[in-house]
């Protein structure tokens, strides 16, 4: 069904118009995509342990205690 649609309004138009729909639909794909993990990860609280960011943090409250 999709590709019925997309021959069809594709139908003589050339390889630029066809490359920039599919560009810009893979790219909102990927978008929406790399948006739901975020939101899946902030939801479940997924923490990251990254020591450097940890020791500015520490060193942060240290100077303002």
């Amino acid at each position: 069904m999709l590709i019925d649609i997309l021959k069809r309004t594709l139908h003589e138009k050339g390889l630029y118009p066809f490359l920039m729909i599919l560009f810009s639909w893979t790219y909102a794909f990927i978008l929406l995509l790399s948006l739901l993990c975020e939101l899946i990860l902030y939801t479940t609280k997924v923490k990251y342990y990254n020591p450097d960011f940890q020791k500015k943090e520490d060193s942060k409250k240290q100077k303002h205690n």
